[in-house]
């Protein structure tokens, strides 16, 4: 998943706070540091979530949706594992990958 969290998940961060989706009253101090989201937050997040993991996906030349381009990497890291042919490299790359562009 790393490789396409700027792609994906950075994008749809920025979007959610540039459209002031998430406020200071959405997040509570959590015991051990940090902060969570409010259960209602939570469930915008994970909305943006899906919605952006709907969206379109550019992967070299290939469109296709982020759950497609991600099960397509994941099983070129199966295909990798198991070969021994040493190709990891492939797998990971994210220099290829963009998203859509918004309409």
């Amino acid at each position: 998943m790393e490789p396409l969290r700027h792609s994906l998940v950075d994008r749809m961060v920025l979007r959610c706070i540039n459209l002031g989706q998430f406020k200071a009253a959405d997040f509570t101090p959590a015991e051990q540091g940090g902060y969570h989201l409010s259960r209602d937050a939570l469930r915008r997040f994970i909305g943006e979530y899906e919605r952006a993991m709907q969206s379109v996906a550019v992967d070299g030349q290939v469109r296709c949706g982020w759950r497609e381009l991600l099960r397509r990497r994941c099983e070129a890291l199966g295909r990798s594992l198991t070969s021994g042919s040493g190709t990891m490299q492939a797998c990971f790359a994210a220099t290829d990958i963009e998203a859509e562009a918004d309409g």
